[in-house]
């Protein structure tokens, strides 16, 4: 009866070490959270790249590699206004927590996009058309192209037959996302994470 008395006791202070851990764990901000989810794929996009190539990326053009969170915003809203996203959209959008990996092999890219409302891998070579669906539902082809130390994005909307251009760069130790469309451009800045 002593032994069954003591097992009790130390499985009941066992499960108080794993709730008090648990609560523990529960009290890491979402910021936290994120910023090591973050450093996992980071992790995983390098480790990545020096298994193409043998050795970390030199190449400016390799400086895309890796995971970014976005971190904030340039005239967002007035852009998918003119887009033609309705207001409800346009406030989610402004806080959609965009998180974009992104791979490079020579000329092939593989870019994953996660937000709040979806999760979608992009795949495109360089030079090469293919199609692509926004957030909001907009349909686009078009191609990225390397100009220089930057992507040039060049897509024209299905629906209506409207240019837009997009481009992507490292200032700094951002990742800068220029969009132009009707004359509108905003920025989205984002942090290596």
């Amino acid at each position: 009866m002593n032994t069954e008395y003591h097992h009790n006791f130390h499985s009941s202070a066992l499960d108080k070490k794993k709730v008090n851990s648990f609560l523990k764990l529960q009290t890491l901000s979402k910021f936290s959270t994120q910023r090591l989810l973050c450093r996992v794929e980071q992790t995983s996009a390098n480790r990545q790249a020096r298994l193409l190539h043998g050795s970390p990326p030199t190449d400016r053009k390799m400086a895309f590699n890796g995971a970014w969170k976005i971190d904030r915003n340039e005239n967002y809203e007035k852009f998918m206004e003119t887009m033609g996203v309705n207001i409800m959209k346009r406030k989610l959008g402004a806080h959609d927590n965009l998180k974009i990996t992104i791979q490079q092999d020579g000329n092939k890219f593989l870019v994953k996009e996660s937000s709040n409302f979806r999760t979608i891998d992009i795949e495109f070579t360089l030079g090469v058309s293919f199609e692509y669906s926004l957030a909001d539902g907009t349909e686009l082809t078009g191609s990225w192209n390397m100009e220089g130390n930057k992507l040039v994005g060049t897509f024209t909307r299905k629906d209506n037959g409207k240019a837009l251009t997009a481009y992507r760069e490292i200032v700094g130790d951002e990742l800068v996302q220029t969009y132009v469309y009707e004359g509108v451009e905003a920025k989205r800045f984002f942090k290596k994470c």
